[in-house]
């Protein structure tokens, strides 16, 4: 998964190879490794910043064929609800 030029997350022959990936990323993407044999590369994205909003390219390639597709990450902070706690 890419923003901009750099990786977020990249996995091959088994592993991660995150020489290449984007600083701002670095320690906070993990893959379900269990998962990838079942056809599921989902990505986790940890402490998620207003910076990391924007649109983001998948691409998968296996010996089935390569795949990529688009997603367009929104975030939304919103304020804790503190009414009625006494603080």
């Amino acid at each position: 998964m890419t923003a901009g030029d750099r990786p977020v997350h990249s996995y091959s022959e088994s592993q991660d190879q995150l020489a290449d990936q984007n600083q701002n990323y670095r320690g906070r993407t993990s893959l379900f490794k269990d998962q990838i044999s079942r056809g599921n590369a989902s990505l986790q994205l940890r402490e998620v910043k207003v910076q990391d909003e924007g649109r983001y390219r998948c691409y998968t390639s296996t010996m089935r064929g390569n795949q990529e597709a688009f997603v367009e990450l929104r975030v939304i902070f919103r304020q804790p609800h503190t009414e009625g706690l006494l603080l």
